[in-house]
């Protein structure tokens, strides 16, 4: 598994090579991330759950790129 800083270049990297504007790709790889919160959160996973602590992370370092 990617550290959440690796989780978070990987993801806009996706979006870079499609768009070619950073804004643009860092907020598509801001709504991947939040898509996959609402799913955790759809299944009944809370906000102290492993892996929402991880997507978290990853919005924080896509947030610092």
């Amino acid at each position: 598994m990617l550290n959440a800083k690796e989780k978070a270049l990987e993801l806009y990297n996706k979006f870079w090579d499609v768009y070619q504007h950073d804004p643009v790709a860092q907020e598509c790889a801001l709504i991947c991330v939040n898509e996959l919160i609402e799913v955790y959160d759809a299944i009944g996973y809370d906000e102290e759950d492993s892996e929402i602590v991880y997507l978290e992370e990853v919005k924080i370092q896509i947030y610092l790129l």
